[in-house]
């Protein structure tokens, strides 16, 4: 166990209840919860970050191609 935070926020009470019911928060945290919540939060948040950026991939660059004009069909 890595934190027990039963003495100041059980999830058994009223403030608790409503983590437990929104967020599926528990007062006892295990070392398996914690590497997996730090492994998403750096795998989401990396991925979120690099969008940002804006940067295109380097080998697709945007090269406008030649357009034909659209004639028009008579009868």
């Amino acid at each position: 166990m890595v934190s027990n935070t039963s003495t100041i926020l059980p999830d058994e009470q009223f403030p608790g209840i409503i983590l437990k019911s929104l967020f599926g928060y528990r007062d006892n945290l295990y070392l398996v919860q914690a590497v997996g919540y730090v492994g998403f939060l750096l795998t989401i948040g990396g991925l979120y970050f690099r969008s940002l950026g804006g940067a295109s991939p380097e080998g697709k660059k945007n090269i406008p191609f030649p357009q034909k004009p659209i004639s028009s069909v008579k009868d």
